[in-house]
Protein backbone atom coordinates (compact mmCIF):
# COMPACT_ATOMS: atom_id res chain seq x y z
CA UNK A 1 0.00 0.00 0.00
CA UNK A 2 3.18 2.44 0.83
CA UNK A 3 4.15 2.52 -2.65
CA UNK A 4 0.66 2.83 -4.30
CA UNK A 5 0.57 5.65 -1.88
CA UNK A 6 3.89 7.22 -2.81
CA UNK A 7 3.28 6.46 -6.41
CA UNK A 8 -0.15 8.92 -6.12
CA UNK A 9 1.01 11.66 -4.17
CA UNK A 10 4.50 11.79 -6.60
CA UNK A 11 1.74 12.32 -9.81
CA UNK A 12 -0.77 14.84 -7.77
CA UNK A 13 2.21 16.86 -6.59
CA UNK A 14 3.22 16.86 -10.30
CA UNK A 15 -0.36 17.43 -11.47
CA UNK A 16 -0.54 20.39 -8.84
CA UNK A 17 2.85 22.55 -10.18
CA UNK A 18 1.31 21.90 -13.66
CA UNK A 19 4.06 19.39 -14.58
CA UNK A 20 1.84 16.11 -14.84
CA UNK A 21 1.80 14.20 -18.34
CA UNK A 22 1.75 11.08 -19.71
CA UNK A 23 4.54 10.40 -20.31
CA UNK A 24 5.45 11.07 -16.28
CA UNK A 25 2.74 8.94 -15.16
CA UNK A 26 4.33 6.11 -17.34
CA UNK A 27 7.74 7.01 -16.01
CA UNK A 28 6.02 6.45 -12.16
CA UNK A 29 4.23 3.56 -12.94
CA UNK A 30 7.46 1.62 -14.81
CA UNK A 31 9.25 2.18 -11.55
CA UNK A 32 5.98 1.33 -9.21
CA UNK A 33 5.66 -2.08 -10.95
CA UNK A 34 9.61 -2.61 -10.56
CA UNK A 35 9.93 -1.52 -6.86
CA UNK A 36 6.78 -4.13 -5.68
CA UNK A 37 8.54 -6.95 -8.01
CA UNK A 38 11.68 -6.39 -6.50
CA UNK A 39 10.70 -5.63 -2.75
CA UNK A 40 9.15 -9.72 -3.31
CA UNK A 41 12.30 -10.96 -4.91
CA UNK A 42 10.17 -11.54 -8.13
CA UNK A 43 10.86 -11.52 -11.81
CA UNK A 44 8.38 -10.63 -14.32
CA UNK A 45 8.66 -13.05 -17.58
CA UNK A 46 6.57 -11.79 -20.33
CA UNK A 47 5.68 -13.92 -24.05
CA UNK A 48 3.79 -12.52 -26.75
CA UNK A 49 4.56 -8.82 -26.70
CA UNK A 50 5.16 -9.27 -30.61
CA UNK A 51 1.41 -9.78 -30.51
CA UNK A 52 0.61 -5.87 -30.02
CA UNK A 53 0.42 -4.07 -33.07
CA UNK A 54 1.37 -0.20 -32.85
CA UNK A 55 -1.79 1.85 -33.36
CA UNK A 56 -4.51 -0.70 -32.54
CA UNK A 57 -6.41 -0.57 -29.09
CA UNK A 58 -6.71 -3.54 -26.87
CA UNK A 59 -8.31 -4.97 -23.78
CA UNK A 60 -6.68 -6.14 -21.25
CA UNK A 61 -8.21 -8.25 -18.28
CA UNK A 62 -7.23 -9.66 -15.23
CA UNK A 63 -8.52 -12.17 -13.29
CA UNK A 64 -7.15 -10.29 -10.20
CA UNK A 65 -6.07 -13.99 -9.06
CA UNK A 66 -3.26 -12.23 -6.61
CA UNK A 67 -1.96 -8.98 -5.61
CA UNK A 68 0.41 -8.93 -8.34
CA UNK A 69 -2.27 -8.92 -11.25
CA UNK A 70 -2.27 -5.15 -11.35
CA UNK A 71 1.58 -4.74 -11.34
CA UNK A 72 2.67 -7.56 -13.49
CA UNK A 73 0.15 -6.11 -15.71
CA UNK A 74 1.56 -2.42 -16.18
CA UNK A 75 5.01 -4.15 -16.64
CA UNK A 76 3.60 -6.59 -19.40
CA UNK A 77 1.49 -4.76 -21.44
CA UNK A 78 3.44 -2.00 -23.69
Amino acid sequence: MQYTLDISSRFLLRLLVGRASVEAADRLIDGYWRRIFRSGNAVLQVAGRGHFEPGQAYVIMSNHSSLLDIPALMGAVP
